[in-house]
């Protein structure tokens, strides 16, 4: 029946944009402005343990992961190089001493490797923590710069 057909490929993009995205996963996530004016994410609640990943695509996490604002979210996808790492390493990020800066915010930092131009790139992964617990800065740099 399938001999001599050509079977087109299945992975392909869901969602064609960011703003698709979100609005197709309202279902999924539990949003909402916190008092900074930042559209907040919450991934912490049992029905809605999943995200958009940088192909559009819902996946599950393996646990709940926390808070995050619409931009780190987004630079998930405008940059998955340096921002678009697994969420599953935020647990080890955040298990790390805080660096400790004014009115509370807390930069958490975590060395290790990410593949950037067919190489591997040493450097250190960064999570920033607003004092109400949202990440809002969410990145790797190489060479610890």
């Amino acid at each position: 029946m399938w001999a001599g057909r050509a079977l087109k490929p299945i992975a392909k993009p869901v969602l064609d944009g960011f703003s698709k995205g979100v609005q197709a996963a309202q279902p999924l996530v539990k949003q909402g402005l916190d008092k900074f004016g930042s559209l907040v994410v919450n991934l912490t609640d049992q029905a809605s343990k999943r995200l958009i990943d940088r192909t559009f695509t819902v996946r599950s996490l393996p646990e709940p992961l926390g808070l995050y604002t619409k931009r780190v979210l987004k630079r998930q996808l405008d940059d998955p190089r340096y921002h678009g790492f697994p969420y599953s390493f935020d647990n080890l990020i955040l298990k790390t001493t805080p660096i400790m800066k004014p009115k509370g915010y807390r930069l958490y930092q975590y060395p290790g490797y990410a593949l950037g131009d067919n190489k591997l790139n040493k450097g250190v992964y960064e999570l920033g923590v607003r004092i109400d617990g949202v990440i809002n800065h969410r990145v790797f740099r190489p060479n610890g710069s």
